[in-house]
C-alpha cells in the first residue's frame, strides 16, 4: 500500500567520486519507511556481501533491496558481457517494479556509472526513467553521471572526495565501505 506521497515525484541524483552516494539513497528510504512507505532499492554493479542487504532485510515490510551485480567489480572488459547480462535482469526487475506501482520510492543504486562501464547507454537510462509512475520518488547513485542524466534529474548532489584513505593503501572496510 503506497505511504503519503505527493502526486508528483521527483528524480534525485547521488554522483561523484566522494564516498556516500549509496549511504545517502539508504538514508533517504529509511526515512520514508519511517513514514510507512514503500521502499525497494535495486543494486546494479554490487555483489551480495553489502552489509546494507543484511539490515534491510530487518525491515523487510517497508524497505526491501534486490542485488543484480557479480562478486567482482569490473576491472577490465573481458567479463562485461557477464555483466551486461545481470544488469539486463536488474532492468527488467526494475520495470516490473514500476509497473506494480506498489513502491513510493524506487533506488537505483549505480545505475549512473553504468554508460562508462559500457554496461548501458544514456539513452537506455532515460527510457527506464521515463517509465516510472508519475507519482514515484526515484533515487538514482552512482559516480560519472552523464551531463544528460544531470540535466533530467530534479534534484542533484554531487559528492566530492577531498581525502580518502584508499588513496594511503587502506582496504575497503567492512561496516563502513560495504
Amino acid at each position: 500500500m503506497r505511504g503519503t506521497m505527493s502526486k508528483q515525484g521527483h528524480i534525485h541524483l547521488f554522483t561523484g567520486n566522494g564516498k556516500g552516494k549509496t549511504t545517502a539513497a539508504l538514508g533517504i528510504g529509511l526515512r520514508a519507511a519511517g513514514h510507512n512507505m514503500n521502499v525497494i532499492m535495486i543494486q546494479f554493479m554490487k555483489g551480495q556481501k553489502t552489509g546494507e542487504i543484511t539490515a534491510i532485510k530487518a525491515l523487510n515490510k517497508l524497505f526491501q533491496i534486490e542485488n543484480f551485480g557479480l562478486s567482482e567489480f569490473i576491472v577490465s572488459q573481458e567479463n562485461i558481457q557477464e555483466h551486461i547480462d545481470i544488469f539486463k535482469k536488474g532492468i527488467e526487475r526494475t520495470l516490473e517494479i514500476f509497473k506494480s506501482n506498489i513502491f513510493d520510492i524506487v533506488i537505483l543504486d549505480e545505475l549512473a556509472l553504468t554508460p562508462s562501464l559500457k554496461i548501458s547507454t544514456i539513452d537506455e537510462i532515460i527510457s527506464i526513467i521515463q517509465k516510472r509512475p508519475p507519482n514515484c520518488e526515484l533515487i538514482i547513485t552512482g559516480r560519472n553521471a552523464p551531463d544528460e542524466l544531470i540535466e533530467i534529474c530534479d534534484t542533484v548532489t554531487e559528492m566530492k572526495e577531498i581525502k580518502h584513505c584508499y588513496n594511503e593503501g587502506v582496504n575497503a572496510i567492512k561496516g563502513v565501505d560495504y
